[in-house]
């Protein structure tokens, strides 16, 4: 039976295999744009000097790096938070790109110039990756939030320049957030605002819990 070009293009078969084809090559794209993302993130680190004296600290910020990335079940430079890839890819350039570019901006700040508060910047780092896994192991905080705590936790380290409070920081963020801030940032002058503002989101949130 004689079909012509334009009734085979929407052929029922014909569809299907575009459509395969297509979710495919997008899959593909995605997760190459993932390994680049992690490529330049490396590069990136490499682009400034590390004193002996700090390298230890930044290698436990790589660590944990490298635990985030395993807490979905494989090390592949790729943080799976579920299916949708281009979510995946968001808080895997986070993880890798952007906490490299946190931890190249403390060693090259030329306000912030004494070995010992380098070194405390580089710790909230580590705390901050840590107390995530945990809680996303945990199953205390969405995965989901992950850029949202990092990019409040870049601004915080930032704002220490000026010996800023953690406390506007933790007024408008959720109890999972709040709670991480408040436990990494625990030498802040603003921990103990924080505390019973985290304890009030949790009664918020837990008020039968209070309650009983």
């Amino acid at each position: 039976m004689f079909i012509n070009n334009d009734v085979q293009l929407f052929h029922p078969i014909f569809l299907s295999h575009i459509c395969k084809k297509t979710v495919y090559m997008k899959f593909c794209l995605l997760n190459f744009t993932a390994l680049l993302l992690a490529f330049f993130a490396k590069a990136s680190s490499d682009t400034v000097t590390i004193p002996i004296a700090r390298q230890y600290f930044h290698d436990k910020v790589a660590i944990e790096q490298k635990l985030c990335d395993k807490a979905d079940g494989k090390y592949d430079n790729q943080m799976r938070i579920g299916n949708n890839e281009e979510v995946n890819i968001r808080v895997t350039d986070v993880l890798y790109r952007k906490v490299n570019l946190m931890k190249d901006w403390i060693e090259s700040s030329e306000i912030i110039t004494k070995n010992n508060d380098k070194i405390r910047l580089l710790n909230y780092l580590e705390s901050t990756l840590r107390n995530f896994r945990k809680a996303w192991k945990n199953k205390e905080i969405a995965p989901g939030e992950f850029p949202m705590l990092a990019e409040q936790v870049f601004s915080i380290i930032k704002a220490q320049e000026n010996d800023a409070s953690i406390v506007p920081y933790v007024k408008q963020l959720s109890y999972p957030l709040a709670k991480i801030i408040t436990t990494v940032f625990s030498d802040n002058k603003g921990f103990r605002e924080s505390e019973k503002i985290v304890y009030f989101k949790y009664c918020t949130l837990h008020p039968d819990i209070i309650l009983s």
